[in-house]
């Protein structure tokens, strides 16, 4: 019996072929996006002054990380609506291993990610100031230990972003912070903000109308 033209065994074998095409594209997405997690981990560096305080952060830059996290995310669906698929087509063997392989491989990478950095640095705020510079407000933190920093952008690169560290702190107990009031409008629950006066003092905000760091762009100090 024909459909269309097209012979129902022809017409079998080009759906098996389209769907192992996409599923190779799918693996192909996955297994480099999760590679890219886990050496994303590992791009992270910091330079530390004589002192031992956090002096330059590189990170990747928002979108790459982003994008990373994207891809792996619709691969592993992909995977998963081609496992889905395969079952309901009778091919179990290939269909359960499509099925699985991209929750484990995500989960694999992040597990190996948190192994190699359990406490990356993210960007809370972001603040361009009348000076021309942009500031930052950066927290790393892994249960009871964090750092939080006030930095200046230094440098980019197509994947990366250099910044220095102007003022640390330290998040948890015993903190250092003074209360401020809040300008007019200001969200009360974001953990960082970043705020400059006319002075051209910038402060850091976080829960509680903390200030816990504070930076004078006219002396640098």
């Amino acid at each position: 019996m024909e459909t269309a033209g097209i012979p129902k065994a022809h017409s079998g074998t080009r759906r098996h072929l389209w769907l192992k095409a996409t599923a190779i594209a799918a693996y192909v997405v996955t297994f480099a996006s999760c590679t890219g997690l886990i050496l994303a981990s590992r791009a992270e560096l910091v330079d530390h002054d004589e002192t031992y305080e956090v002096a330059r952060i590189t990170i990747l830059r928002p979108g790459v990380h982003i994008g990373i996290y994207v891809a792996a995310g619709s691969g592993a669906l992909a995977l998963f609506s081609i496992g889905i698929a395969s079952i309901w087509s009778q091919r179990l063997c290939f269909g359960i291993v499509t099925l699985l392989a991209g929750p484990a491989v995500c989960i694999f990478a992040l597990f190996i990610s948190f192994i190699y950095n359990p406490a990356p640095w993210k960007t809370k705020a972001t603040l361009k100031a009348p000076d021309g510079h942009t500031y930052y407000f950066m927290d790393s933190s892994f249960l009871q230990g964090q750092t939080m920093a006030l930095a200046r952008l230094e440098s980019t690169t197509l994947l990366t972003r250099t910044v220095k560290s102007l003022v640390t702190n330290n998040g948890d107990s015993p903190r250092s912070g003074a209360s401020v009031i809040r300008p007019i409008g200001a969200p009360k629950f974001d953990y960082g903000q970043l705020y400059i006066n006319d002075s051209g003092i910038i402060i850091g905000i976080r829960y509680a109308s903390m200030c816990y760091f504070a930076y004078d762009t006219r002396s640098g100090t």
